[in-house]
């Protein structure tokens, strides 16, 4: 049933009940028309039904329990935080009233109570299930009215500054504030922490759901990080995000604080608060910001000072970064596109961790990907929804390895195979063997560069000739931070720079340098962004008789410069030349 067909029901049932003529049924559904309002506000108003009978009708028809908001009470930090959670101008435009939480579940009163997106983004906001209670438009109205008019507020929760009840679009109040009102909160109730009731009044409070969706919003909004870090440490807890892929404190934390926002973390992954024996890994959807649904990849690990939490953002909403603006040199670009939409071989993206491998696999495959392509994917985790193609979670404690998922998609009639990471022999053999009969296999090694992982395969025993046969491109790359574009301007290097960092100064002769002198767009850093290094190893017949050969790295190296072939730092340079980067962020990313 949906709204609208409740209320068909609910017109009905009055017409029988209070005889209305054909007249009458017009000029209702004529009013709620151009009122733009419910059939029962209308209902109401002209007399056709009692407030009472209306609740009546909305349970016997919906087959949900109903309330009257407006004659109920509240204890003071209940009102608090049904302002807080969800505000009151959003409350009003999805024509709902937040009630009461209980046993993490919280009691919602709602003109439509069929309005499956409203409920999933109070679950979202709040991290309870919701139980939705249904209410006629005119009780919805009274309670609005009441208990979100502003002097009410003020007088009941105790505000002194009004900014905080009156901006209706809602604006968290810097960290630091929100942290002295948890500190306060738990300070009050220390001696209680162990009463289990008295623990969950303070976990669902106004002042910790503030604080950790500010923390979020930080990491979202005001900061564009990639991670947060939740750190119990001997004597405090501190809060670090991960920005252009360089760990930042926010905030340090007192240490009495850590229980009540490592339980509230753990409340919106759906885990247990009890203590973890284990790591723990779930997901967290999240979409407190208004436009901004992200998921969060929630990891806990036990430690000697307490769960450590490590949350890393998945924001579905940006989409896949295309292949044309990650920095390609362009003969590397028409070199990898070649290997990736070749008939037949493997693939290889390496690189170490938070190289951004994910984000160049992902794009790879959004560019092959079209209708008359299969794609089957076997990834830990799954890290974004491909439309369009079959993605395997692989988790060897559910029993699903790389592995099992590669032998499955064999008897898939696959065109295109990614597999997260080659682990073994046996996966790397079969993978490889996969891509001499007909696939085209992508994957992912952890190795420093692309020459390299040649050496990687050769220690795993995967055999010479089935790495020369079917292998036909690596590449590898890194990150580096971008040069911030508003305050840009030329630097230049004390001799002993190059000394220490043991270049040949001579060689960038000639050379404009820049840095960033800081300003506000770029947190007073002179950086902002990052770019790829890349480097793209071609397996030409040559480089195939140096495998055969088991030549070294360096040799293979060598002979692949013959090709045309330059190594990260080359291409590093190439874009500190341009103006792009700096000489600092070459070198040590590929160092």
């Amino acid at each position: 049933m949906n709204f609208r067909e409740m209320e068909d029901k609910i017109l009905h049932k009055v017409t029988i009940r209070q005889n209305l003529s054909p007249q009458d049924i017009e000029a209702v559904k004529r009013k709620r028309d151009e009122k733009n309002c419910s059939l029962g506000k209308v209902l109401l108003k002209m007399g056709f039904v009692k407030h009472l009978d209306l609740l009546n009708l909305l349970e016997e028809v919906s087959g949900y329990l109903s309330f009257d908001p407006s004659y109920m009470a509240w204890p003071k930090d209940a009102v608090t935080e049904k302002v807080t959670i969800v505000k009151p101008s959003l409350q009003i435009e999805k024509k709902i009233f937040m009630r009461n939480v209980k046993d993490n579940v919280y009691t919602v009163g709602m003109l439509d109570p069929f309005d499956r997106e409203t409920i999933d983004m109070i679950q979202c906001y709040t991290g309870c299930k919701v139980e939705p209670f249904v209410c006629h438009e005119i009780n919805l109205e009274d309670a609005w009215a009441k208990f979100y008019n502003k002097d009410y507020l003020l007088d009941e929760i105790g505000f002194t500054e009004k900014e905080d009840v009156q901006n209706e679009d809602f604006i968290f109040a810097p960290l630091d504030v929100l942290q002295v009102e948890v500190s306060e909160l738990v300070n009050r109730f220390m001696d209680k922490l162990n009463d289990p009731e008295v623990f969950s009044g303070i976990l669902h409070s106004s002042a910790v759901l503030r604080f950790t969706q500010e923390i979020m919003n930080q990491l979202l909004l005001k900061r564009d990080g990639s991670d947060l870090h939740f750190e119990p440490l001997d004597n405090e807890y501190r809060v670090r995000i991960r920005e252009d892929g360089v760990l930042k404190t926010v905030i340090s934390l007192p240490k009495q604080i850590y229980p009540i926002v490592n339980a509230r973390l753990k409340l919106m992954a759906e885990c247990s608060l009890e203590p973890a024996r284990k790591p723990i890994d779930a997901r967290i959807g999240y979409n407190v910001v208004i436009g901004k649904k992200v998921e969060f990849r929630f990891s806990l690990l036990p430690t000697i000072n307490g769960e450590k939490i490590c949350m890393r953002v998945i924001d579905g909403g940006k989409g896949f970064v295309p292949l044309d603006v990650m920095g390609f040199r362009e003969c590397d670009m028409l070199a990898f596109r070649r290997g990736i939409h070749a008939p037949q071989g493997m693939v290889l993206i390496t690189g170490p961790t938070g190289s951004g491998k994910t984000t160049t696999l992902y794009s790879a495959l959004d560019e092959l990907n079209d209708e008359e392509t299969c794609i089957d994917t076997a990834e830990d985790p799954v890290e974004a929804n491909i439309k369009g193609v079959s993605q395997v979670y692989c988790d060897p404690e559910r029993g699903m390895t790389f592995l099992d998922a590669l032998k499955s998609f064999l008897r898939q009639d696959p065109d295109i195979i990614m597999i997260g990471e080659i682990r073994d022999k046996e996966t790397g053999e079969i993978a490889i063997k996969a891509a001499m009969t007909g696939h085209l296999v992508i994957s992912t090694l952890h190795t420093n560069d692309a020459p390299s992982t040649i050496s990687r395969l050769l220690n795993m025993d995967i055999a010479p000739y089935l790495i020369a046969s079917g292998v036909i491109l690596i590449h590898a790359q890194r990150l580096v931070r971008k040069i911030c574009s508003n305050c840009k301007a030329p630097t230049t290097y004390e001799p002993r720079t190059f000394v220490e960092w043991g270049l040949d100064q001579s060689q960038f002769d000639g050379w404009t340098f820049y840095k960033g002198q800081g300003c506000e767009k770029c947190n007073n850093t002179g950086l902002k962004g990052r770019m790829g290094l890349f480097e793209v190893l071609e397996i030409t017949p040559p480089v195939q008789n140096m495998i055969l050969k088991r030549a070294t790295t360096m040799e293979i190296c060598e002979k692949a410069r013959e090709g045309g072939f330059k190594t990260l730092r080359e291409d590093g340079y190439l874009k500190v030349r341009e103006g792009l980067t700096t000489l600092d962020e070459v070198i040590g990313a590929t160092s």
